[in-house]
């Protein structure tokens, strides 16, 4: 699914419409040479957009808004390390300004992180800034390891980004990951993630987009198998010592997004973003 993001964002970066524009540059060097070829025409990055929008309604415009959040959120963020949790298609270590002293951690699945993420770091081998790569698998082991060996500090106040994870991985690893952040780490700490309505995932109601959505990933062998009930998330962050900031439902970013635009648009209504921190 994150070659699918990434084409998404690798579209979004040359859109005309402002609100679904998003800065993600180098989206395109996640992808397969003829899908690079192909955005590189703007009548062929119209079909692709077409077709998807006929296929994955709301998909698009979903991962452009997605995005733009997490930017904005770490933009306006303080914190000493970054922490990417699934990173295998994120370029935010390397197309965002950081602040000076910040650590970069990228954690992924040990083949995502040769297949993808390390293609894209060597192309920036002088940076100055070093990242990290913590190879771990989020469905089954205890993040606080392999980050510590790569050198994460738990003692410095860090920001996580947790971008289309949390609807792929088992419930429990979901929890654990919250729970690191919010008894493992430092005050101030905090996380981002998005999340999958437990609601649709279970067949209630109608959400036009998420059949689809789920096929697909199947067919990839990354099943949609976590949902989360909004009401008891934010009763399960206070549990794990995690006090939510914000949390936007579909109707939140379909109504941020039309308020800067002159047209209506469809967002997945199976989703929503949460922000939460370990308190100070």
């Amino acid at each position: 699914m994150a070659e699918l993001t990434a084409l998404a964002r690798a579209i979004s970066y040359h859109e005309w419409r402002p609100e679904l524009r998003c800065a993600d540059s180098l989206a395109h060097r996640f992808l397969p040479w003829p899908l690079r070829a192909a955005i590189a025409l703007r009548p062929l990055r119209r079909l692709i957009r077409l077709y998807g929008k006929l296929c994955y309604p709301g998909a698009y415009e979903y991962v452009a808004v997605r995005t733009q959040i997490f930017d904005e959120a770490v933009a306006a963020s303080e914190f000493q390390q970054l922490v990417i949790l699934g990173a295998g298609a994120d370029s935010r270590a390397w197309r965002l300004t950081l602040p000076p002293e910040c650590r970069v951690f990228a954690a992924d699945h040990p083949q995502a992180l040769q297949r993808r993420w390390r293609q894209l770091q060597s192309l920036f081998a002088e940076n100055a800034r070093p990242v990290r790569t913590a190879a771990i698998d989020l469905d089954q082991e205890d993040p606080g390891r392999a980050l510590v060996e790569a050198g994460f500090d738990a003692d410095r106040r860090s920001l996580f980004l947790l971008e289309g994870v949390t609807m792929y991985l088992d419930a429990a690893s979901v929890l654990r990951l919250l729970a690191f952040v919010g008894n493992r780490c430092a005050a101030g700490s905090a996380i981002i993630f998005d999340y999958a309505i437990a609601d649709a995932l279970h067949g209630g109601g109608d959400y036009p987009g998420l059949g689809p959505l789920l096929r697909i990933s199947a067919r990839k062998g990354e099943p949609m198998r976590t949902g989360f009930d909004p009401l008891e998330l934010v009763q399960r962050l206070a549990q794990l010592g995690l006090e939510l900031e914000w949390m936007r439902t579909a109707q939140d970013l379909r109504s941020g997004l039309e308020s800067a635009a002159t047209q209506s648009y469809s967002l997945p209504g199976f989703y929503g973003l949460v922000r939460a921190r370990r308190p100070q």
